[in-house]
C-alpha cells in the first residue's frame, strides 16, 4: 500500500511539473520605426538585472560607466533588439539619437518584477523635447488589456496625452523637482489627479505579452485624450 501511494505520488508531482505554466513574463524590445539608423542610447537603473554587462551584444558607445548601467548602440532602419532576459528583472530609461540629459525625450519601463503592479512604463519630455516616441504594449492572449502611449505632441501641448510627463512636470500635474533644464513653459501640466495619468502602471492581467520601445517619425500624429 505505501509503494502505491509513493507512485501515485511521484505521478502528481511529475503532471504538476508539467502542467504548471512557466513564470508569466514581458519581453521588451527597443525598435526604430524610422528610415535612418539610429543611435540608442540606454540608462540602467541601479537595480536592473540586465545591464552592459551581460546584455547579450556589444555596446559602442555610451559605455564608461563603472557599473555598466550604460548602453549605447546603432540599431538600423526598421529594426529591433531585444533587450528583456528570462528570469530577470529589466530596469531602464531608452533615448534615440542623443543622450538623456536636458532637450532629450525618454521611455523607461520596468519590467518583470514580483507582484502584481510593480511594471509600469512612461514617456518623458520633462526636460526637453527630440524625438517621438512610443510604447507599444501587446498581450495575445487578451487583447482587451493591449495599449499603446506616446508619441508626444513636441515639446509642448501635451496637457492630455496618456502616458506622457510633460515639458516641467515632474509630478505629471506639477513640477516638484529642481531641475536644470528651465526655464519651463508654464500651463503644460495634466490636470490634477492626474487626468490623464502620466505613468501607467500594468495590472494583474498584464504579466506577459510584448513591450516595444518604438522611435517614430517626426510626422507621426499625437492623439490627446478628449
Amino acid at each position: 500500500m505505501r509503494r502505491g501511494f509513493i507512485a501515485a505520488l511521484f505521478a502528481l508531482v511529475l503532471f504538476m511539473l508539467v502542467a504548471l505554466p512557466a513564470s508569466a513574463e514581458k519581453t521588451v524590445f527597443i525598435k526604430n520605426d524610422t528610415n535612418t539608423t539610429a543611435k540608442v542610447y540606454i540608462s540602467f537603473g541601479a537595480d536592473s538585472q540586465i545591464n552592459m554587462k551581460n546584455i547579450g551584444f556589444t555596446c559602442t558607445f555610451f559605455n564608461q560607466e563603472p557599473r555598466g548601467l550604460n548602453c549605447g548602440f546603432d540599431l538600423p532602419a526598421r529594426q529591433q533588439k531585444q533587450i528583456s532576459q528570462t528570469g530577470k528583472i529589466l530596469n531602464m530609461t531608452v533615448s534615440f539619437n542623443k543622450a538623456p540629459g536636458c532637450g532629450v525625450t525618454l521611455a523607461e519601463i520596468n519590467a518583470n518584477r514580483p507582484g502584481a503592479g510593480a511594471d509600469a512604463t512612461n514617456i518623458s519630455v520633462v526636460d526637453g523635447f527630440n524625438e517621438k516616441i512610443v510604447v507599444q504594449y501587446d498581450n495575445p492572449s487578451n487583447k482587451t488589456a493591449s495599449f499603446k502611449i506616446g508619441p508626444p505632441c513636441g515639446p509642448t501641448g501635451n496637457q492630455k496625452v496618456l502616458g506622457v510627463f510633460p515639458h516641467g512636470c515632474s509630478d505629471c500635474w506639477r513640477m516638484v523637482d529642481v531641475r536644470q533644464c528651465g526655464p519651463y513653459p508654464v500651463g503644460q501640466c495634466h490636470a490634477a489627479g492626474p487626468n490623464p495619468l502620466c505613468q501607467i502602471n500594468f495590472g494583474a492581467n498584464q504579466k506577459d505579452g510584448t513591450v516595444t520601445l518604438k522611435l517614430v517619425p517626426q510626422t507621426e500624429k499625437c492623439t490627446p485624450q478628449p
